[in-house]
């Protein structure tokens, strides 16, 4: 049932609580059909661009795919450096795990969150 937000009162905006960690059951009533619900883990992917020697880091259910995507130039923040080179993948088992996983390798920095866990496959800037 939706629940409405603290503070906001009748009339005000309502939303239904949806926490990223919950699942709920995976067997749903839809529209008179019955369907089945797919729940994904979710990766942090590391990518390489040999022509700006950077590093970039993000989260998706498909890092493959994503990789496609980076390379097709269909992400702003990416298209210059294209081509990029996929150089590792950690599987984390919720988005909220993966989002909070990013935001630490990126405040430490990539190349030295590569480095620390020994994690082979990376290239050291020229």
């Amino acid at each position: 049932s939706p629940v409405i937000a603290p503070g906001l009162g009748p009339g005000g905006r309502k939303f239904e609580s949806c926490h990223p960690d919950t699942q709920p059951d995976p067997f749903n009533f839809f529209g008179g059909v019955f369907y089945f619900k797919f729940y994904m883990n979710c990766n942090v992917y590391f990518l390489y661009s040999k022509k700006w020697q950077r590093y970039y880091i993000g989260i998706s259910n498909d890092p493959e795919d994503r990789l496609i995507r980076h390379n097709a130039g269909q992400s702003l923040s990416t298209k210059g450096g294209i081509p990029w080179k996929l150089i590792h993948i950690i599987i984390c088992e919720s988005k909220s795990e993966a989002m909070s996983l990013e935001t630490k390798i990126k405040k430490r920095g990539i190349l030295r969150f590569l480095k620390d866990n020994g994690i082979e496959g990376y290239c050291v800037p020229l």
